[in-house]
């Protein structure tokens, strides 16, 4: 990939940055894609559905999906993951346009160990809206929302992982 220069970081929270887009758009995966504009494909989820007011959808994790080291990619990785970005996007006052919708987002703080709209199985995860979110897919294709690791990051969600130690 050509570009000016090296991403500043591994992390899809910064994902804003022209260079971490282009670089890491072909390493990190998401539930679904969006690669040609207004066609949705399986990712890291095999199939969705979502109920008649778009405000619960359920995702299907492929069982045949690993991160680059071997690992299982589950509904609970999924949902660790998510959990991490919304924490730190809440601390920062950052709008997404996604987290800020989910059930429960206004009572998480650093400290939450979940947040009562997003749940998980080893097979599926599970996202309660407080609104209709009719354009969730558009918005969960971005890289922002792309799965990481969790040895990527520390308890506090902090970013530990070097780009020589990446598991994508």
């Amino acid at each position: 990939v050509f570009v000016s220069g090296e991403p500043d970081t591994l992390d899809p929270l910064n994902y804003d940055s022209f260079v971490n887009h282009v670089v890491f758009g072909s390493v990190n995966s998401n539930l679904i894609s969006q690669y040609k504009l207004g066609e949705h494909n399986p990712e890291i989820a095999k199939s969705w559905s979502v109920n008649s007011d778009h405000t619960k959808w359920i995702f299907k994790i492929n069982p045949k999906v690993t991160f680059s080291d071997g690992s299982k990619i589950t509904g609970n990785t999924v949902l660790l993951s998510w959990l991490r970005m919304a924490k730190i996007m809440k601390s920062r006052n950052s709008k997404s346009g996604f987290f800020e919708n989910i059930v429960g987002y206004d009572n998480l703080d650093e400290t939450s160990k979940e947040i009562s709209g997003l749940s998980s199985t080893e097979e599926t995860v599970t996202i309660s809206l407080a609104k209709p979110m009719p354009n969730l897919l558009d918005k969960i294709s971005f890289g922002l929302y792309a799965i990481v690791h969790s040895s990527h990051f520390d308890k506090n969600g902090r970013w530990i992982k070097n780009k020589e130690n990446l598991i994508t």
